[in-house]
């Protein structure tokens, strides 16, 4: 059973999967890493007529690019599965739920899919990951990350990785995740 959960938000470049990353290995728990918006990343790599339809892709996307296009293009199907169903948050909460892993990261960028991991996951912490040397992209999602009242941060504004390793050491006694 999870035991510590984390909506986790930032920019993209970050840090976000760094910080998990560092974590994981330095307290030695097991880490359940997801996202809200993994289903729609899957659906993109392999789209329906419909997904092809609804966003005019003239290609699947590669699983690796995060250009402007394709970020867009993830924040429209994501609105649209999370306006029909809910799919994106339920999807996270299940994995949640039958983890049995330590700790829980939920990648969430929107305030409303925050607040409703929130009222569905308690004792649910939201940590943003900031960093000043990184250009946000030009999508409303993106933009929006700064819109919301985090319980922690963490400043990945370190020189090293031994700095933002010792920061991390900090955050998991402080945090209570030894």
């Amino acid at each position: 059973m999870v035991k510590h959960i984390f909506a986790i938000n930032g920019t993209g470049g970050a840090g976000k999967d760094t910080c998990i990353k560092l974590i994981r290995k330095l307290s030695g728990k097991k880490i359940l890493n997801v996202s809200t918006v993994d289903e729609v990343k899957a659906e993109l790599r392999k789209p329906s007529a419909e997904t092809i339809q609804f966003l005019d892709l003239k290609e699947p996307w590669d699983g690796v690019s995060k250009s402007d296009y394709w970020r867009n293009c993830m924040v429209k199907l994501k609105e649209l599965h999370t306006s029909q169903d809910n799919r994106p948050n339920r999807y996270a909460i299940n994995r949640v739920t039958k983890s049995k892993d330590d700790i829980a990261f939920i990648h969430v960028r929107e305030p409303e899919n925050i607040e409703y991991l929130k009222q569905h996951l308690p004792g649910l912490k939201t940590l943003f990951i900031s960093r000043k040397q990184v250009q946000v992209p030009d999508n409303k999602v993106d933009t929006g990350v700064f819109d919301y009242k985090y319980d922690l941060e963490i400043k990945n504004d370190f020189k090293t990785l031994d700095e933002l390793r010792d920061y991390i050491q900090k955050f998991i006694v402080e945090n209570g995740l030894v």
